[in-house]
């Protein structure tokens, strides 16, 4: 699910920004981009994240600008001794050529440890401010969530409601709709009469098999239960996306079961609307934690 948050503290003329971005993702993905921060600091910044964001691609920018409106920048260093020890290591396998120790040398540049990122530590009340500025920026991303959340939730009920609606009408429409197979069948069979023998008794019987095939009550009840249950979860506090999903993949069934024995055009028409509603309830499926 989306979120943005920002945050802003000035102080003279610095000042340290935080933003937070999120887009849609099954799982949480961290991104950050910072000014240096020791392995600690770091730590707490993507502790802090996975306490407080479930999931989604997440980017976290982290702006520190000195009194000069200058931003904080690192320098790059070389680790002679180590590029040394290595070429050193490797030279006896080297041929003749000396463009070859170029290509080592190139090669020892781009492993590991060789060029490192330098920057003054940051004191104790600058890095008091980062957590200040972070854990605001962190509550708007949040609240953020919450308000898309809640039209989510919305819509989703909504689209609940629509099925609800549909299969009343099914409802209504299901006693005349055996009437009306009933009728088929015997107009059908009176013809057959008039050219062959027919078994009354096993004639009933298999009419009774046939219309009892086509009774799609158990369907209606399930999918019933189903709707109500999902607008339950909904107003569940912990996380239940995944319980969602799965209350839409049995809707999904009942309906399609709905449909297929349904035999009858105004109840197809009312099948393919539910299962338009259930559509675009699985597209917001992804926007829920």
């Amino acid at each position: 699910m989306t979120g943005y948050g920002f945050s802003k503290k000035e102080n003279g003329g610095s000042f340290v920004q935080v933003e937070i971005k999120s887009l849609n993702s099954k799982f949480l993905d961290l991104s950050l981009k910072t000014i240096p921060l020791n392995p600690v600091q770091d730590l707490w910044i993507r502790s802090e994240c996975n306490l407080g964001i479930v999931k989604g691609k997440v980017s976290v920018s982290i702006l520190l600008e000195d009194r000069e409106n200058k931003p904080s920048k690192a320098k790059t260093q070389l680790d002679l001794e180590l590029l040394n020890q290595l070429i050193e290591n490797l030279s006896p396998l080297l041929g003749p050529d000396p463009k070859t120790r170029e290509s080592l040398i190139l090669t020892c540049l781009s492993l590991p440890g060789i060029l490192k990122n330098s920057e003054e530590s940051l004191d104790e009340t600058t890095w008091s401010e980062i957590q200040e500025v972070f854990k605001k920026a962190m509550e708007e991303f949040n609240n953020f969530r919450d308000r898309e959340g809640k039209v989510i939730g919305e819509d989703l009920k909504f689209r609940v409601e629509q099925i609800l609606i549909q299969l009343e009408r099914i409802k209504e429409m299901a006693p005349q709709r055996i009437i009306l197979i009933r009728e088929r069948l015997e107009e059908s069979l009176n013809e057959l009469k008039s050219k062959m023998e027919i078994d009354q008794n096993r004639l009933e019987q298999e009419l009774i098999y046939f219309i009892d095939k086509l009774d799609f009550t158990e369907e209606i009840t399930r999918l019933e239960t189903h709707a109500q249950y999902f607008i339950s979860c909904m107003n569940e506090k912990e996380f239940n996306g995944k319980k969602l999903g799965f209350i839409c993949q049995e809707m999904g069934r009942e309906i399609n079961t709905l449909g297929s024995k349904a035999n009858d055009a105004s109840i197809q028409q009312r099948v393919v609307s539910m299962k338009e509603e259930l559509e675009k309830m699985k597209e917001q499926m992804a926007n829920i934690i």
